[in-house]
């Protein structure tokens, strides 16, 4: 700083009163603007060879020139505050003026490096404060010694009063910047979309509503709001805006049906409120996407339903299994007696298919309680089409259909699924014959076979694991399916067939629940006209099947009477098991409760045990074989049941019971099954 002598004159205090009155006139709205005017105006008011602005930042370490007037080019901006009179004898003085008229005779005097560095004489100086604390000093310095007057002191007083106030504005404004960025930053990156209705038309939309309409902001402002609502919703949403508008009470979150610009309909929930906007009354909202809920919610449903159906066609399954035993086994009993060329041949053949038709029929009801599969068998779906297109169901479809081109188009390297043959075999049969039926003119259905490695997680009818598929897609030329049909076709019963004539209703239902039971997926594609198409995804194995020739002949299976204690709480039951044991040469014995048959090896002793799982009254089929293996360690079981395979056979399983068959049985099924658990 330059040296001077000249002694500076006294003003009067009116004339500094008007001075600094007339430097608020300067300030304007520009907050740091404003300091520098207050440090330019404090130097030339105060007569200082300088005026500083310093500052000590938030951790005190380091005092920062923050403005000032007349300051000399190599001044050090950044410091440390020890020593310097701004920090030691200003800022942490706190509220009082600090007056040094002579220097030299401080301690600044040697600890302000910028004393001697500039040869300052003298200091007058007062603390700038922002929210209630101390954050720096204004002051003034001077090269010559000067006794600083009473209007001096009050004059710099007023005047870090005024950079006070301009700090306590500019901490506002960045308060005020943050919040607003901080509004911002949530708005526009909020999951929900935000918006605001004003006068029919949208005045405020965030980044996500413009996600979920598809239009641009452009498009949005000039639309009436309601043409974003499907048509059935949008008497009902227009009716909510209107009470909301008047303030009526009532419930401020509803959903309905959002048309996009595509046409796309979202299910949505909106949440809103009045407010003033602009000094008119408008709506503020927050709309979500429930699509992702909407369908778990449908999901939800069908599990429900299905469960009722299923509980109920379980318990008529049992009860229709046992009654189709006579006309399974007794049939096929008799076909083993009568000679070759007997005219009652024909007739109990008849019965017998009828039999295993019903039984069929049965099968289906209890692949409604998502508990038929009871076989994994390492399967390739090339053999099972191949098999179903020479079976003679495949050959009555297509005499039926003659119009019909069925193609196939099979991946030779397809990989091999683990399921039940006979589940695969219903799955191919019914979604052929939907397809074959669908083609009302000459058409063509499709069944074609690849590989699929699926990446990721895949949402559509429902989430696909990452993984390798095995898929058949079953495709047709036919009429295709209405989007409203689309989303209801596996629901039991829902069939735009005519009962009694081409089908039950139960089809699609079989088919989605087999898909399920083998972890599978299934989609369909459809639109009205153009045809539809039905891809079944099935966990692929890497397993080869080591399955031999199906080849029965009786004799090999016949047993060496052997005792088989037949354990089932029907008469019927137990009379067909009993004739079909002595057939195959083994020594039934029956009884029909668990507490006989438990009383029966106390003192006999039974080869193997044929056990029915549910018996009324009294114990059930699993609590008779735990007592059962207690009197007799390693007893030997096999299974019966009309059910399917539930919890409690598998316990069964699990504690020794050798094997599971399904009634009604055949004399082939038993006689294999007594043959697997008898040989040592």
């Amino acid at each position: 700083m330059p040296e001077t002598d000249i002694r500076r004159g006294q003003t009067g205090s009116s004339d500094k009163l008007a001075d600094i009155a007339r430097i608020f006139h300067l300030l304007g709205t520009d907050c740091k603007k404003n300091i520098d005017i207050i440090l330019e105006q404090t130097c030339t008011l105060l007569q200082g060879v300088c005026s500083l602005y310093n500052r000590i930042d938030d951790r005190k370490k380091s005092l920062i020139v923050w403005a000032g007037h007349r300051v000399p080019p190599d001044i050090d901006r950044e410091s440390d505050p020890a020593g310097h009179i701004c920090w030691e004898a200003t800022i942490k003085g706190r509220n009082r003026p600090v007056v040094l008229p002579d220097l030299e005779a401080t301690p600044f005097f040697t600890s302000d490096p910028y004393v001697q560095k500039y040869n300052l004489k003298s200091y007058l100086g007062f603390p700038v404060k922002a929210q209630k604390k101390v954050i720096g000093s204004l002051c003034i310095v001077d090269t010559i010694v000067r006794q600083f007057t009473p209007d001096e002191i009050n004059c710099i007083q007023t005047l870090a009063a005024a950079l006070s106030l301009e700090e306590e504005r500019l901490c506002l404004r960045n308060e005020l910047t943050e919040e607003k960025q901080r509004y911002q930053v949530l708005v526009e990156n909020a999951n929900d979309g935000i918006y605001i209705i004003q006068d029919g038309t949208l005045k405020f939309v965030n980044p996500r509503v413009i996600e979920l309409s598809g239009y641009d902001w452009d498009e949005l402002s000039k639309l009436h709001f309601t043409l974003l609502v499907h048509p059935d919703d949008r008497n009902m949403v227009f009716e909510n805006h209107i009470r909301r508008l008047r303030g009526e009470i009532f419930q401020t979150t509803y959903s309905f049906r959002l048309l996009t610009k595509t046409g796309k309909i979202v299910w949505v929930q909106i949440n809103s409120k009045k407010i003033i906007w602009q000094n008119a009354p408008a709506v503020l909202g927050c709309i979500r996407d429930i699509s992702q809920t909407k369908l778990l919610e449908e999901k939800l449903k069908r599990a429900e339903k299905m469960e009722l159906i299923g509980t109920m066609a379980g318990g008529v399954a049992h009860d229709l299994n046992n009654i189709l035993s006579g006309l399974v086994s007794y049939p096929e009993l008799l076909l083993m007696q009568i000679e070759p060329d007997s005219p009652l041949k024909e007739p109990i053949s008849f019965i017998h298919n009828a039999g295993l038709k019903a039984a069929d029929i049965v099968q289906d009801l209890l692949t409604l309680t998502r508990r038929g599969i009871t076989i994994e068998e390492i399967i390739n779906l090339n053999q099972a089409v191949r098999e179903y297109m020479n079976s003679p169901a495949f050959m009555r479809l297509r005499n039926e259909h003659p119009q019909i081109d069925f193609q196939t188009d099979l991946d030779p390297d397809l990989l091999n699924i683990k399921g039940s043959p006979s589940h695969i075999a219903k799955i191919l049969m019914n979604l052929v014959i939907n397809a074959a039926e669908a083609v009302q003119d000459r058409g063509c259905v499709t069944i074609s076979t690849f590989n699929k490695y699926v990446e990721e997680p895949i949402r559509s009818y429902a989430t696909m694991e990452e993984g390798d598929y095995a898929v058949i897609k079953i495709s047709d030329t036919g009429c295709g399916i209405s989007e409203k049909d689309l989303n209801r076709i596996f629901e039991p019963f829902y069939t735009k067939k005519q009962m009694g004539r081409s089908g039950s209703g139960l089809g699609l239902s079989v088919v989605w629940n087999c898909v399920k039971d083998h972890k599978g997926y299934i989609e369909a594609i459809s639109q009205e006209h153009s045809g539809t198409s039905f891809e079944i995804y099935f966990p692929a194995t890497r397993k080869q099947s080591n399955k031999e020739a199906d080849k029965f002949i009786i004799d090999d299976f016949r047993g060496y009477g052997q005792t088989i204690l037949v354990v089932d709480d029907i008469e019927a039951q137990r009379k067909i098991a009993s004739d079909v044991l002595s057939m195959l040469g083994y020594t039934p014995v029956s009884v029909s409760c668990g507490e006989d048959a438990c009383d029966f090896v106390k003192t006999r002793r039974a080869d193997l045990i044929l056990l029915d799982m549910r018996m009324e009254p009294g114990i059930d089929g699993l609590e008779t074989f735990k007592r059962i293996i207690e009197l007799n360690p390693g007893q030997k079981a096999i299974i019966a049941s009309g059910f399917s395979e539930d919890d409690r056979v598998k316990q069964a399983l699990r504690l020794g019971a050798g094997l599971y068959i399904k009634k009604p049985y055949t004399l082939k099924k038993l006689a294999v099954a007594l043959r697997q658990e008898l040989e040592p």
